[in-house]
């Protein structure tokens, strides 16, 4: 007497279903944790901006830059950090008395992430370091 070796339909059909059911509790926390450590990623690239914008005002005092490329020509900066989210670059504004200055994503953050970060967010001001929301 033979046996046939196999899988019945019925087996398959749940292994399948299996998978589905993990696949749909687990895919979605996985966009999600790439959305938040493209978030993290750009918060952590207008830190390191800050920090070259400080660097650069110790040197030149009282003057912060006008551009953020005289980061990069003056060597405070290696290389010009993009978004993660959409490889734009950061934006940086001085106020009128040029003491003070902000750094903005213009990023697809708040796409993704709309309950946490609005749009033209994260931004980085020395007094109040990273926003995510006005």
């Amino acid at each position: 007497m033979t046996s046939k070796r196999g899988f019945t339909l019925v087996e398959l059909m749940v292994v399948i279903l299996i998978f589905s059911i993990l696949l749909a509790v687990i895919l979605p926390r996985m966009v999600s944790m790439k959305h938040r450590s493209q978030l993290t990623a750009c918060t952590l690239y207008e830190r390191n901006l800050a920090t070259a914008l400080e660097n650069y005002h110790n040197d030149y005092s009282p003057y912060y830059p006008s551009l953020l490329t005289a980061l990069y020509s003056e060597k405070y900066i290696n290389i010009a950090p993009n978004c993660p989210s959409n490889g734009s670059a950061y934006q940086y504004q001085l106020n009128s008395s040029q003491d003070y200055y902000t750094i903005w994503c213009q990023g697809t953050h708040f796409l993704m992430m709309s309950e946490t970060v609005d749009n033209g967010f994260p931004q980085y001001t020395p007094r109040q370091g990273i926003k995510l929301k006005p």
